[in-house]
């Protein structure tokens, strides 16, 4: 079977040369990327989840904003998307205020 008959096997051309930031906060937003990025690769839910081994219900969940996908699954999956995960300090710190923790904040 040639490439041409076989429609699970799927180039993806990495090569684009374009910059997008997306500031994921939430699953949904995640699944809402990847969503956007695998059909402007022109793949269906299928394709890409043989490209990246998982099953095609961890793809159908993730872009539906499910929580609780396996890491390395994502990160497998961005891959395939040309996509990478990248870390940086946000706007917003969390921070745990002493009465969580039954200390007055009065200190006199």
């Amino acid at each position: 079977m040639t490439k041409a008959e076989n429609p699970m096997e799927h180039t993806v051309d990495n090569t684009v040369s374009h910059t997008v930031k997306h500031a994921v906060k939430h699953t949904a937003k995640l699944g809402q990327v990847i969503r956007t990025e695998r059909r402007a690769h022109g793949m269906t839910q299928g394709e890409l989840a043989a490209l990246a081994g998982v099953g095609l219900n961890f793809i159908s969940q993730l872009e539906s904003g499910k929580e609780g996908g396996r890491i390395d699954k994502i990160l497998h999956v961005l891959e395939v998307l040309g996509l990478e995960l990248v870390i940086s300090r946000g706007t917003n710190v969390i921070s745990v205020s002493d009465t969580l923790f039954g200390e007055s904040q009065d200190a006199s």
